[in-house]
């Protein structure tokens, strides 16, 4: 189901403000702090782990990040994943089972919620849309047992880029590319009406004030979409991926987006 996924998982991936972590890479770090050295358990053990969005090979970059940055906060992991390729999965593979983590000073500190690893060291990984180096889009996925209207329809990218958009559409990269350019910044706010409004049924609203205003109308009324809400709209896909750039609106609206189907109790 859409709605755990969101709120359960994805949410909780966002950078902490006490820590500047996500959900997964804290949960490494408590793991090795209470004495987990080696990759195997915090990779497969998702019991254990509690987290559940990236896979095995993503996990290994989550650990690059934390261990080989100017203020590292583990210590042990193997040195040739300096120089490794992220594609070069077979050698990164018998590096990683070569390493014995630990936790340096720093990473205690971390754990501890007195420092904030983000304030030492650069992030340069976003939520949604990503660099060709970095993890694939969010995914996610329906209730396997939920009926999906339109049965040839799966997948959905909803993205804040208008050219991509058209460029996913030629590619045949998913059954729908759905494009959201609510106009966030540099502008005085939207109202609450208007907030509330956006992803609702169309009825008054203006029509840049609709979430299905920059889509081409013919890309909506294919999947028979006019007019819905964006719950209702989404219902009609079983896979739906974020896409979303790095500009300041783009990262706004997704936030305003995961806020949105984390209160929506209709999509669950």
């Amino acid at each position: 189901m859409l709605k755990p996924v969101l709120r359960d998982d994805l949410l909780e991936e966002l950078p902490s403000a006490s820590t500047g972590l996500g959900a997964t890479e804290m949960r490494m770090l408590e793991l090795i702090a209470s004495g987990y050295a080696n990759v195997n358990p915090l990779f497969h053990l998702q019991s254990l782990r509690q987290t559940r969005i990236f896979n095995e090979i993503e996990h290994g970059y989550l650990l690059d990040g934390l261990a080989f940055g100017p203020r590292p906060a583990i210590a042990g992991l193997d040195e040739e994943l300096r120089t490794l390729g992220r594609d070069n999965l077979r050698d990164r593979h018998t590096a990683l089972l070569r390493s014995r983590l630990s936790l340096t000073e720093f990473g205690r500190d971390v754990v501890a919620h007195n420092e904030d690893f983000s304030r030492h060291n650069p992030i340069d990984r976003w939520v949604g849309r990503y660099a060709p180096d970095q993890r694939p889009a969010v995914a996610l996925c329906a209730d396997a047992n939920q009926a999906v209207k339109g049965g040839s329809m799966r997948r959905l990218i909803l993205t804040t880029d208008g050219s991509g958009a058209g460029c996913i559409n030629g590619a045949g990269l998913a059954d729908l590319p759905i494009v959201l350019q609510p106009l966030l910044v540099w502008r005085p706010p939207l109202s609450q009406t208007q907030l509330s409004g956006y992803f609702a049924a169309r009825t008054a609203q203006k029509e840049a004030l609709f979430w299905q205003y920059a889509t081409p109308a013919r890309w909506i009324e294919r999947a028979g979409g006019k007019d819905l809400g964006l719950v209702d709209f989404c219902a009609r896909f079983d896979e739906i991926e974020l896409w979303i750039d790095p500009d300041p609106n783009a990262q706004l609206t997704l936030v305003w987006l995961l806020d949105f189907f984390a209160r929506t109790r209709a999509i669950g």
